[in-house]
């Protein structure tokens, strides 16, 4: 955009195409009373629940905590910018919005629940101090005592713009680039914890993970992957050489428009696996 004297001006502004229909999981509502759950959950339906140290939660305090919505645990407060930040959920019944405050290192919260069934992409709506880190694990025994195993889902990654500033950060598999794929299905326990820096969640959210078709031929001294594309969608293509052992590696990113792409790698002379996501 320019003015009359040829002056110019770029604003750049950040959008996301999400579904609100999309389940979610408000990060202050982590279960209570030794893993005990709302089943047929409405916005602040936890509000004055307790909860019990090392089955529901751990927390380090910081001194000054305040609990406007539980009663212990961790300490939430209501979200900034909630203008910005409002779920069509909450408006419809009038009801706060929370996040969690001080969630820092060490510190974790449970969240038993009824998940749909399917493959799905996780992605946190958080605000942070600094980078932080956080990871999202499943507890495959011991829910609801003080002796739980878990076992590593994903990892999520960012560097925080400020405690009113939220982001949406994407769950990914070790190597911290692909984006991890969930399987979920009934009753279940997910734990989020944060493991480097001072962050403060609000809910992470489920997102369907759609398939892509890709095949590969040799072409040369190359491996051609090839996939259908939408106008407009970025796609990135990843590889490893052990789907039991490693992370997965960025080969590159190809933007979309409508036609089959193709995605060539130097033959290495030894088995490897490759996929495609969007984002």
């Amino acid at each position: 955009m320019t003015n009359s004297l040829n002056h110019g001006i770029r604003v750049t502004n950040q959008f996301d195409t999400f579904s609100q229909n999309n389940y979610m999981v408000e990060t202050e509502d982590f279960d209570y009373d030794g893993g005990q759950y709302v089943a047929d959950w409405h916005p602040d339906d936890y509000f004055g629940f307790g909860a019990a140290t090392n089955i529901d939660f751990q927390h380090i305090s910081e001194g000054g905590e305040q609990f406007p919505y539980r009663t212990d645990g961790i300490p939430e407060s209501l979200v900034q910018n909630y203008t910005i930040e409002a779920r069509q959920r909450f408006v419809d019944v009038g009801e706060n919005d929370y996040q969690l405050d001080w969630f820092g290192a060490s510190d974790w919260a449970n969240y038993t629940r009824s998940y749909p069934s399917g493959s799905f992409y996780v992605f946190a709506r958080s605000s942070g101090i600094g980078a932080f880190a956080m990871d999202l694990d499943r507890v495959v025994s011991g829910a609801g005592t003080t002796n739980q195993v878990t076992q590593r889902l994903g990892h999520w990654g960012a560097a925080g713009r400020g405690a009113r500033t939220y982001a949406w950060i994407a769950l990914t598999d070790d190597g911290l680039a692909a984006p991890a794929v969930v399987k979920l299905g009934g009753v279940s326990t997910l734990r989020l914890t944060t493991t480097t820096g001072l962050c403060y969640p609000n809910y992470f959210m489920l997102v369907p993970a759609s398939g892509i078709n890709l095949s590969a031929s040799r072409s040369g001294n190359n491996i051609i992957i090839s996939f259908p594309t939408q106008a407009g969608v970025t796609y990135r293509v990843f590889y490893r050489d052990d789907l039991s052992a490693g992370n997965w590696n960025l080969l590159t990113t190809v933007l979309g428009d409508g036609t089959v792409k193709l995605a060539a790698d130097p033959s290495t002379g030894t088995r490897r696996f490759y996929k495609v996501t969007a984002p």
